[in-house]
């Protein structure tokens, strides 16, 4: 997955000057057309702002004057190998597929409230195998980066330093992980099992948790560097969102708040709380019902509207 931004011109059409659809998808097709590998395509173009004559933050620019429409967007393009293969997927479960969507996308829908993405804030999807980072800002997506560290670098880190496998290792990080040394309420040894037969044997809980806030601490620096590369950083004032399975994890939230040196809470689906979904670990599965619930209404309401103007059409021709 890639991010970048993109802009587009278009004069505005018509002896009225007044922006109309035809204004709207011109300017969309120039500011989603940029040259790509043969193996790599657009899955999202994001506005992020309209402009008319230098005036900008316009949300709804058809039906207003001027002479000249710019377009801000943020491109989000990824392989289409990957994207072949996530199809094929979900099509050997039994499924179809209508669309694909950006993960942070997903779970920004789930666990984000709009004055959050109006203020500017930041969500961190914690997955097994990458963190996605996403920054939004006046209701639009501005920045996206994945980055190569995730819950099973924690696992993998356990396994190593203790010697054990990867499945203790999984096991004893829930149960007894912490992010911190500072937030253990009190050292206890915790026992745990050799590979392969070799016993069982006794380790201080905060040397495992010793592993895990090595690799946390490294997570949020690299967090942290992508965020003042980005140039959004200052803009930042909801704070950030953590979610995902590895926001669960005691201690992460402060964390976070100590290395960013931004307000944090996690992230859960705006579902009912006795609900089982009620977990960040099911935020982007939440998020991607939400968005395909979104797309349909906006496909049926599109459709109606064609069929309105048709029908309106037939009465003067």
């Amino acid at each position: 997955i890639q991010g970048s931004d993109n802009q587009s011109f278009v004069s505005i059409s018509g002896t009225d000057k007044i922006v109309t659809a035809k204004d709207v998808e011109e300017a969309l097709k120039k500011a989603s057309s940029i040259a790509l590998p043969q193996d790599r395509e657009v899955i999202h173009v994001l506005t992020q702002d309209w402009i008319i004559d230098g005036q900008d933050q316009i949300k709804e620019p058809v039906g207003m004057r001027g002479a000249h429409l710019q377009l801000k967007v943020h491109l989000v393009t990824a392989s289409s190998g990957c994207c072949r293969n996530i199809e094929e997927s979900v099509r050997n479960a039994g499924y179809d597929v209508e669309g694909l969507a950006l993960q942070p996308l997903a779970s920004g829908m789930s666990t984000l409230s709009p004055q959050e993405q109006d203020l500017g804030v930041v969500l961190l999807d914690i997955g097994g195998g990458t963190t996605d980072l996403a920054i939004f800002l006046r209701e639009g997506l501005r920045f996206t980066r994945v980055i190569a560290v995730g819950g099973t670098h924690i696992t993998n880190d356990i396994a190593v330093g203790l010697h054990i496998s990867r499945e203790k290792a999984e096991e004893i990080k829930i149960r007894y992980g912490t992010s911190s040394v500072e937030y253990l309420d009190k050292d206890e040894y915790i026992e745990v099992e050799g590979v392969a037969g070799r016993g069982r044997y006794q380790v201080k809980r905060s040397t495992l948790v010793e592993i895990i806030q090595l690799r946390i601490e490294e997570l949020f620096e690299l967090v942290d560097l992508q965020l003042r590369s980005s140039g959004y950083k200052g803009l930042i004032t909801a704070g950030v969102v953590l979610t995902g399975g590895c926001s669960l994890l005691p201690g992460i939230k402060e964390k976070a708040e100590e290395k960013l040196s931004l307000p944090a809470r996690i992230g859960y689906p705006r579902v009912s709380s006795s609900e089982k979904i009620f977990n960040p670990a099911y935020a982007t599965g939440v998020g991607l019902l939400l968005w395909g619930m979104k797309t349909r209404q906006e496909l049926a309401l599109k459709k109606r509207l064609d069929v309105r103007i048709k029908e309106w059409l037939k009465d003067f021709f």
